[in-house]
């Protein structure tokens, strides 16, 4: 359940970022003013996202939303070429998820980057990008399921681990398989997991816990589940003996009722007397 809100939460980012490749595409040369405002609306519609640029094929972005950053300097004509988004540019499956990066410029948080690359005619035109606020779409998916008896995690591409709900299990130094398109069981001497991959990014998802917290589940559980069998027992046996009692109570009404019978006598038997005759 997890994964499928995670997956739905990234599926509605990769959604607008494709949305804003084909409006870029189909609106090159159009004023900045435009695309600001363009960006601005494609924001709106995903709280997740914290920012959505439009870098021109010099790494440098050319429309922005938010158009200023927490200092009030423009982020329209800064240079990304060194930022992660531009690390691969030219993906070949049109679409990349990166990992967990440090944001700088237009935010100050650790954000994952969407990327779609533009372009018209053979010609590369630019990037569509949308900054995911990671730490906020796993608070809310994970809203109701993390608990002190286990922990869920959210890892990138490299095992690397995105986010984790709590510092119960320590994430960082659990051994990871690499990256595979299957959901396999994770266990060691001292901790078990569920690992399992997303559909819309490389990222996997992992529910984790201590192998003493699941040994003391699972007496839990059988005390549980022993009580649950006496409690039943006893009360079949309490309605069997009560059931019985009426069936009983009835037989013997039935039986004092036959016993007090009279038999009535035949009419072949019956003898008329002379002045009947």
């Amino acid at each position: 359940m997890v994964s499928e809100r995670l997956e739905a939460k990234v599926d509605n980012a990769v959604s607008l970022v494709t949305a804003a490749a084909e409006i870029l595409k189909s609106e090159e040369g159009v004023p900045t003013e435009k695309l600001n405002q363009i960006l601005e609306e494609l924001r709106k519609a995903s709280p997740d996202i914290l920012n959505m640029h439009f870098d021109n094929p010099s790494a440098v972005s050319m429309a922005f939303s938010p158009q200023k950053n927490k200092h009030g300097e423009s982020n329209i004509g800064v240079s990304h070429k060194e930022r992660s988004h531009w690390q691969n540019p030219h993906v070949l499956d049109g679409l990349s998820v990166s990992s967990l990066v440090q944001a700088v410029g237009a935010s100050d948080r650790k954000i994952v980057n969407i990327t779609k690359p533009v372009y018209s005619n053979g010609r590369f035109v630019g990037l569509a990008v949308a900054a995911l606020d990671l730490e906020q779409i796993a608070a809310q998916v994970l809203k109701g399921f993390a608990t002190d008896a286990y922990q869920i995690g959210i890892f990138g591409r490299n095992g690397e681990v995105i986010f984790s709900s709590g510092k119960s299990v320590p994430l960082h130094n659990l051994t990871i398989e690499e990256r595979t398109h299957r959901s396999f069981t994770f266990s060691n001497a001292e901790y078990y997991g569920y690992v399992r991959p997303l559909a819309v990014t490389d990222w996997s998802v992992g529910v984790f816990s201590r192998t003493v917290d699941r040994k003391a589940v699972l007496v839990q559980l059988f005390i549980r589940n022993v009580f649950v069998w006496l409690a039943t027992f006893l009360t079949a046996i309490v309605i069997g003996f009560l059931a019985s009692i009426s069936v009983v109570r009835a037989v013997e009404k039935l039986t004092r009722q036959m016993t007090a019978a009279r038999i009535l006598p035949s009419t072949s038997s019956v003898f008329l007397l002379p002045t009947q005759r």
